[in-house]
């Protein structure tokens, strides 16, 4: 079955004409209809163009960890706490959803509460690209170091979760994040 640059709007089904064995040699084999037959059918190089897709409620996009370790091995940190400084997140969204980008660093505290920042994705309906900058303030955050790591989760939810949202193989979302301006 040839599928290129065809739309497929449900399953694919086949009518079978006629169905041969080459184990049955010149013998014929009855088949009753209460027989269940079962066909395996395998395919490649399948490339989507586009489709339907139900998006989760929620994912994790992203958990990183970033090691941290200061080049005098004798030298130990163990927090961090900011005078200033912050994170830039540039995002570009090409999916044609509205959205929210969750960032997470649960090492980083203030007055006891985790960083947590949201990025909204306003999808402006006709746009195939929308794209968005955000600063989120880091003044007065202590980072704990005491594991010589710092990670970062990130997760993405949108209100459209679990319905059908159409989708084009070059969909994606982009988030290049820079920490600007440190100063302990």
């Amino acid at each position: 079955i040839e599928l290129a640059n065809e739309t497929m709007n449900s399953y694919i089904t086949a009518d079978i004409k006629s169905l041969g064995s080459d184990g049955s040699g010149s013998t014929v084999v009855p088949i009753a209809f209460s027989d269940a037959i079962t066909i395996a059918a395998s395919t490649s190089d399948l490339k989507l163009s586009s489709g339907l897709a139900k998006i989760p409620a929620i994912s994790v996009l992203d958990t990183t960890t970033v090691p941290f370790a200061m080049s005098d091995s004798t030298m130990e940190i163990s927090q961090l706490k900011l005078k200033s400084g912050g994170i830039t997140c540039d995002v570009t969204s090409g999916l044609g959803e509205d959205g929210q980008i969750s960032i997470r660093i649960p090492s980083a505290k203030k007055n006891g509460v985790e960083f947590k920042g949201d990025i909204n994705l306003d999808y402006i309906n006709g746009t195939s690209v929308t794209k968005t900058v955000v600063n989120f303030d880091l003044a007065g955050y202590t980072f704990d170091l005491t594991n010589n790591e710092l990670v970062v989760i990130a997760s993405v939810s949108f209100p459209d979760a679990g319905v059908d949202v159409a989708f084009k193989s070059t969909d994606s979302i982009s988030v290049i994040t820079s920490i600007q301006g440190l100063d302990f």
